[in-house]
């Protein structure tokens, strides 16, 4: 049996998917799962919301199948985040239970495997032991290990959502121009080490696009809709689309319908473009996506991509 950890916002879920999707090609006479666990404490995002998003349906390992391959796993649902708004708070609370967790695990911690940070490949997963049970945690941010299998995610991954008649008409509109998304992420991201997309880096990629595309609309997607009212208001021939906390999913499938993307280091806005790049699609990306310890992780995004240097006078590249 392998079990795949859940966690986080809807965009890393994504991922963690992906990766199952593809265990899934390779393992064909194993049992995979998934562990939601994380959300019976974790309250900082909207919930595992594949199943409402998506419609997906996975058997989910139970607790005492989880501890069997990785008895730690308890300790993630064993410490409370409600309150837990103030970002030092949150990445002290993350450090804690997971060295707690692996002290705990001592016992059968080679049956697992850790992601390794954020974007760097680690091949392990697809060399598995197949007479043995793993517990995989992890966020997958890496190409290889999905991209082989992209025609499979478009299907799973389908942006079928009931509008109301109000964002119907945006989508129209958005399908008959040469529309460009752009996700500005603020939230959860001011002031940690993710915040490196700031005003400069969105006009640069504004330009670029502006470049390569004719008589191009912008629609601005953000968790912050005052900040780009006042940042990026006075852009020409934009709107910024405001579907509120509860409708995620609105703006996922909203991003995906524009013909051109502008992201930021957001696993959110980073699935739109990638499954609905065209021949003809424009994405500027950012070339980071992590600053952490002095160190700072590039991004692991499709070659053709527009990449925007956005860590100047920052130390540590890697």
């Amino acid at each position: 049996m392998i079990v795949v950890r859940i966690s986080h916002g809807l965009g890393n879920q994504m991922y963690q998917y992906a990766l199952l999707l593809s265990l899934k090609k390779i393992y064909k006479d194993i049992d995979i799962k998934i562990d939601t666990n994380h959300y019976e404490k974790d309250k900082s995002h909207t919930g595992y919301i594949l199943d409402k998003v998506f419609g997906i349906k996975e058997c989910v390992a139970s607790e005492e199948e989880c501890r069997k391959v990785y008895s730690g796993c308890r300790y993630y649902k064993g410490f409370g985040r409600e309150g837990l708004s103030f970002q030092p708070l949150r990445m002290l609370y993350r450090r804690v239970y997971s060295k707690i967790g692996n002290l705990a695990s001592s016992g059968n911690r080679s049956h697992m495997i850790h992601g390794y940070k954020f974007n760097i490949f680690n091949p392990e997963v697809f060399n598995l032991d197949p007479k043995r049970d793993w517990y995989l945690s992890g966020h997958w941010q890496n190409l290889q290990y999905f991209d082989w299998n992209k025609e499979e995610l478009k299907k799973v991954f389908d942006f079928s959502l009931d509008l109301d008649e109000g964002k119907k008409e945006l989508v129209a509109e958005m399908l008959s121009c040469n529309s460009v998304s752009v996700h500005v992420r603020k939230g959860d991201y001011t002031g940690s080490g993710f915040d490196l997309c700031g005003d400069e880096y969105y006009h640069e990629a504004i330009q670029k696009i502006k470049e390569r595309v004719e008589d191009c609309r912008f629609y601005f997607f953000s968790d912050d809709a005052e900040y780009v009212k006042a940042h990026f208001g006075n852009v020409e021939n934009s709107v910024i689309v405001s579907n509120g906390a509860d409708e995620v999913e609105a703006d996922l499938l909203m991003m995906e319908k524009c013909r051109h993307h502008i992201i930021p280091n957001s696993t959110f806005s980073f699935w739109p473009a990638y499954l609905n790049e065209s021949e003809n699609s424009v994405t500027v990306c950012p070339q980071y996506s992590l600053s952490d310890n002095g160190k700072m992780y590039r991004a692991d995004y499709p070659k053709n991509w527009i990449r925007i240097e956005n860590a100047r006078g920052k130390q540590g590249l890697r």
